[in-house]
């Protein structure tokens, strides 16, 4: 009775060894797909550190650009939502089948909740798919998003040196896209590319004309959908905000000629 009993819990406990195994060897494997599925994509800790830069930011102008106003216009006009938005209980009631009605119906807040939330379900396709009709609305936050997850999609080796130089040409071109609905403010995020690439006339070329074709595209859907094109326009009081980026990038690249076309 006592081997019976002896062998009953070897088997028992070699069960729930291999269970704890296998377990733990899922979580690698799901991580590691994870990992390679979101590559060069910004995680959330970033926006939550660009939230606080955000908080910092209004330090640097003057009263007269009425901060405020052009933080609430950037989150209308381009999607600038910090984390703070994106994880608001408001949203976070809804599961992503009414979040998806609710962007279907043009909830601009509601298309990045949802993109946030494929990104943290770690699903770039759906991610894509939810951005792609953000920057649609006019979201410039949505085309940083897509550089990232379109270069992470071609599962790049990111060792190499040419994939660096083509995965940053890839968000120079969406910035391109970006600067063209007038937000200057991802003339920071390029400046980070710069090392990456050559500065030749070629990179400029392809920038400019790839950022222009990808602009083109999310208008005419636009256009399909009748929202009519993009209004570009940045208002008077936010002038201040959106200069101080084109000074800074000016600044940075000391008079060379800019791989991208800055108003």
């Amino acid at each position: 009775m006592k081997k019976i009993l002896a062998i009953f819990i070897i088997v028992v406990s070699a069960y729930f060894i291999g269970v704890q195994f296998f377990q733990n060897s899922s979580k690698v494997e799901n991580s590691e797909t994870a990992q390679n599925a979101t590559d060069n994509v910004e995680p959330d800790k970033n926006l939550a550190q660009t939230s606080a830069n955000d908080a910092n930011d209004a330090k640097m102008f003057s009263a007269d650009m009425q901060y405020d106003e052009t933080m609430q216009w950037r989150k209308e006009n381009f999607g600038k939502y910090d984390v703070l938005i994106l994880s608001n209980a408001d949203y976070n009631q809804y599961d992503l089948e009414e979040l998806e009605l609710l962007s279907e119906q043009g909830d601009f807040a509601a298309m990045h909740v949802l993109a946030w939330k494929y990104m943290n379900l770690v699903d770039p396709k759906n991610a894509m798919r939810v951005y792609k009709q953000a920057a649609k609305y006019g979201s410039t936050s949505a085309l940083k998003r897509l550089a990232s997850l379109e270069n992470a999609l071609k599962k790049w080796d990111a060792n190499s040196d040419k994939v660096l130089r083509e995965g940053a040409l890839t968000k120079l071109a969406y910035f391109q896209a970006a600067l063209l609905r007038g937000d200057s403010t991802v003339l920071q995020d390029a400046s980070y590319q710069l090392k990456y690439i050559e500065n030749s006339e070629s990179d400029k070329r392809y920038v400019q004309k790839r950022g222009r074709e990808i602009y083109n595209y999310f208008e005419k859907q636009r256009l399909h959908d009748g929202l009519g094109t993009f209004d570009n326009k940045v208002p008077s009081y936010a002038d201040e905000y959106f200069s101080f980026y084109n000074k800074e990038y000016s600044s940075l690249i000391s008079g060379e000629s800019s791989i991208m076309l800055v108003n």
